[in-house]
């Protein structure tokens, strides 16, 4: 919880983040997330990044951000394509909303330079960017979101998968896991889902993937960010439970069209052996309409 109140997740340490010159930034970058935008730093800059709906942005946002300093407008996928980079005053408005509406989502970054735990400027700053968001009605992605675990038992190149049997996300094989309750951390989430779905008790899991899973308006309350393990030792046998039916599957042999459409995206990347953190974008359907990929 910040000094006014807001609520924030806790400090995570994220890859595949570029300096204002577009240089991918080597080292890991602290940040730190609200409903309203990731706040992150490097060096001494500060950046608040918000992403919005393409088709909200109005001509009442377009004239706040003209009063903005250190704004970059990106693609959703990318921060290299810039739609928009530091002088809006020769920025024609309906030129600039149809770059931006060439996608479902945009980010809109803005930097700050700081000195070392200067959190009142920081503040300050945060304050002034959501009002402009506030006063002109624009719909913000709430990157704020439920924390859930997934946890995959994996031994040689065999995965274990669970059918859903009922309730969210009946009928897709997928992982084991579920919301994480107060006062828990979210690997005695992972551990307690495990044994309570499975009847297995993991002794050694490893976080492997971090993904946030945005759904539309009617579907809010789906919106998630779900914390992956790895697990290769654990006590008991995988049994069938009233909410899951697990299955061994060669990661050669997993069945994809039968998951969730996001896990072909980023599973096979885990099961390679490497770190990812991914958003991604549903529409009506539950199919991924968009998504953002960092390895």
């Amino acid at each position: 919880m910040l000094d006014n109140g807001i609520a924030v997740s806790n400090i995570e340490m994220t890859s595949g983040n570029y300096d204002e010159d577009k240089n991918l930034i080597e080292n890991k970058v602290p940040v730190i997330t609200t409903d309203f935008c990731e706040i992150g730093a490097y060096g001494n800059t500060c950046y608040f990044t918000v992403i919005i709906e393409s088709r909200s942005f109005n001509r009442d946002l377009f004239e706040g951000l003209k009063q903005q300093p250190g704004l970059h407008i990106y693609g959703y996928k990318s921060f290299i394509d810039d739609f928009y980079n530091d002088d809006m005053s020769d920025i024609n408005y309906d030129d600039l909303r149809d770059r931006i509406n060439s996608e479902t989502y945009c980010q809109l970054q803005f930097n700050i330079n700081i000195d070392k735990n200067d959190v009142a400027k920081v503040m300050k700053r945060y304050a002034e960017i959501r009002s402009v968001f506030d006063r002109s009605g624009t719909r913000v992605v709430n990157q704020l979101l439920r924390q859930v675990s997934l946890l995959f038992l994996v031994g040689g190149d065999n995965i274990l998968l669970a059918m859903k049997k009922r309730g969210f996300g009946q009928g897709h094989w997928n992982g084991v896991g579920g919301k994480r309750e107060t006062g828990e951390t979210i690997e005695q989430t992972a551990i307690r889902e495990c044994q309570e779905e499975i009847n297995v008790i993991p002794t050694d899991i490893k976080h492997v993937a971090t993904l946030d899973f945005h759904f539309p308006p009617d579907k809010s309350d789906w919106d998630m960010q779900a914390y992956v393990y790895l697990c290769s030792t654990w006590q008991g046998e995988p049994t069938e439970t009233e909410e899951m039916k697990p299955k061994w599957y060669k990661f050669a042999d997993v069945p994809y069209d039968k998951m969730w459409t996001d896990d072909n995206y980023w599973l096979p990347q885990v099961l390679d052996g490497k770190f990812v953190t991914a958003k991604f974008i549903f529409d009506s359907n539950d199919n991924v309409k968009d998504y953002i990929i960092n390895v």
